[in-house]
C-alpha cells in the first residue's frame, strides 16, 4: 500500500480515483461485448475504488497522530507507540479487503499488543468489521452454509467468504445470541400495562445428534399485534419467537427469561395449544390468570378422524356428521357432541369403532373447558394456531429441516437461537446494536 499521505496529497489522491471510476465507466460503455455486463463489471470496479478510500480513511483514522504516544492498556497501564503496522480488513465492500497502516502500541507491564484502530471498529480475530460479521451470519441464519456463501454472499454481495467460515461464525455467534436471549435481551414484552398477552405453543422435529428430536416453540404477542387482512386473515404485526431443543424445563426457563418484565402474577394470557398434557402444565405453572384455547382446528382432526373410522374414509356420511359436530363446537356446546358420541357408540359392534368414540370422548372431555370458541370468538381470541404453525415453518424447517440436513446438538442450538432472533420482531437489529455499541466511535 502506498504510505498515507498528508491532507493535501490525501485530498489529491480521492479525486484521482473518481477520475480514474470515471474513465474506466467511460471505457466500459465502448465495448460492445462487455455492455451487457457493465453494471456487473462497475459494482466490481466501485469495490476497489471504495476499498481505496477507506484504506485511507481508516489508515488516517489510526496514525499515531489521531491516537499519541501512548494509549491506555486493558491493564490499567500505559501502551507506548511502537510502529505503523500493516493490516489487512474484511470489510462489506465488494472485494471484501481494505488494505491499511495503524499505530501498534506494545504495554511493557503486560507485554499486550493494542492496535487502537481495530479495537475501535470491534473487528473480530479475522479481522472482519462489524458489518461483515452481521451479514455472514445472517447470510448463513437464511441459507444452509454453502448457499450462503456462493449465493448470498458472493453473487449478491460480492464478498468471498468460505461456507466453512459461515458455519464457523454461525456457530460462534449463535451461542452468543442464546446466552443473550437467556439472561434476558433486554427489550421486555413491550405490552401495556393492562394488555392482554397471547401465547401459542406447538412442537415440530429436528434431527440433531443422528436422532429425531423435538422443538418446543412458542409465539408471543398482545392482542393488538394481531389485524385482518383484506383476505380476511389475521396477521401478526409484532412477534417475539422462543425455541429450544430439550425439556419443558429448558423452554419455561427461556419463556421466563423473555418474560421477565410482563408481570405475569396478574397480567392476563391466552393460551393456545394442540393439547398436549406439557403445554397445559406448563401454562398452569406460568401463568396464573390464564384462559386455555384448545386450537380449533386440531380439535377437528380428531373429528374426522373418529368419523373416517366409523362412517368410512372421507365418506358423505362422515363428512355430513363432521359438519354438525363442527356447528356445536362454535357455539360453545362440546359437551352435546360428547352426548352424541355416547349415544354412537350403542350403535356399533366393532371393537375398533367403539375405541375411536372412546379415545375421541376421552380427548373432548379433557379439554371441555378449553373449547369456549364462541365466548373466545366474542372476546377477540384466536381459536386457531396459526402464528405459531406458521412460526414451526419459519423458524425452524425452512432453514432446519430440509433434505439431507444434519445437525450436532450445539450447532441445532445455535441455529434455534438465531432464527429465534430473525424471525422476532426488531430482534435482530436490536442485538447487533446492543452487540456494538460500546466499541462505536464517538
Amino acid at each position: 500500500m502506498k504510505k498515507m499521505p498528508d491532507n493535501e496529497e490525501f485530498c489529491k489522491r480521492a479525486v484521482e480515483i473518481l477520475g480514474e471510476a470515471i474513465e474506466s465507466v467511460r471505457r466500459m460503455s465502448r465495448e460492445r461485448e462487455g455492455i451487457k455486463d457493465i453494471d456487473v463489471m462497475l459494482r466490481r470496479e466501485m469495490g476497489r475504488w471504495a476499498r481505496e478510500i477507506l484504506g485511507l480513511v481508516l489508515s488516517e483514522r489510526g496514525s499515531k497522530a489521531e491516537h499519541g504516544e501512548s494509549v491506555e492498556c486493558q491493564c490499567g497501564c500505559r501502551a507506548k507507540f511502537k510502529q505503523n503496522r500493516p493490516y489487512i480488513l474484511s470489510t462489506v465492500l465488494p472485494g471484501k479487503t481494505v488494505e491499511i497502516k495503524a499505530a501498534y502500541y506494545l504495554c511493557e507491564t503486560c507485554h499486550i499488543g493494542v492496535t487502537p484502530l481495530l479495537e475501535e471498529m470491534g473487528t473480530d480475530g479475522d479481522g472482519a468489521s462489524v458489518g461483515l460479521q452481521e451479514m455472514i451470519v445472517l447470510a448463513g441464519t437464511i441459507e444452509p452454509y454453502r448457499e450462503a456463501s456462493e449465493n448470498l454472499l458472493r453473487k449478491f454481495a460480492g464478498v468471498e467468504v468460505s461456507g466453512t467460515c459461515v458455519r464457523k461464525k454461525s456457530l460462534e455467534e449463535g451461542m452468543a445470541v442464546e446466552k443473550y436471549l437467556n439472561e434476558g435481551d433486554g427489550m421486555g414484552c413491550g405490552f401495556e400495562k393492562e394488555e392482554t398477552m397471547h401465547v401459542e405453543i406447538d412442537g415440530g422435529m429436528i434431527h440433531a445428534d443422528d436422532r429425531w428430536q423435538e422443538v418446543k416453540l412458542g409465539v408471543i404477542f398482545s392482542e393488538g399485534d394481531r389485524v385482518e387482512t383484506s383476505e380476511g386473515r389475521g396477521k401478526l404485526m409484532n412477534r417475539n419467537a422462543v425455541a429450544v431443543r430439550g425439556g419443558c424445563d429448558k423452554f419455561e426457563e427461556s419463556m421466563e427469561s423473555r418474560l421477565s418484565d410482563c408481570n405475569l402474577s396478574y397480567r392476563k394470557v391466552v393460551v393456545l395449544g394442540d393439547g398436549a398434557k406439557w403445554i397445559w402444565n406448563l401454562a398452569e405453572e406460568m401463568f396464573p390468570n390464564r384462559v386455555e384455547i384448545l386450537d380449533y382446528y386440531h380439535a377437528t382432526e380428531h373429528l374426522w378422524l373418529c368419523a373416517n373410522t366409523v362412517f368410512g374414509e372421507s365418506s358423505g356420511e362422515a363428512r355430513e356428521w363432521v359438519e354438525k359436530q363442527e356447528t356445536l363446537l362454535l357455539d360453545d356446546r362440546a359437551f352435546e357432541v360428547i352426548e352424541t358420541l355416547k349415544r354412537l357408540k350403542t350403535r356399533l359392534r366393532a371393537r375398533y369403532k367403539r375405541k375411536a368414540v372412546d379415545d375421541l370422548s376421552g380427548y373432548l372431555q379433557a379439554n371441555l373447558h378449553r373449547m369456549r370458541y364462541k365466548t373466545c370468538i366474542e372476546n377477540g381470541y384466536s381459536i386457531g394456531s396459526g402464528a405459531v404453525e406458521s412460526a414451526v415453518k419459519h423458524v425452524v424447517q425452512s432453514r432446519m429441516k430440509r433434505p439431507g440436513t444434519r445437525w450436532q446438538n450445539q450447532g441445532a442450538d445455535s441455529m434455534l437461537a438465531l432464527r429465534c432472533l430473525y424471525r422476532s420482531t426488531n430482534r435482530w437489529d436490536a442485538y447487533w446494536h446492543d452487540k456494538n455499541s460500546p466499541r462505536l466511535v464517538a
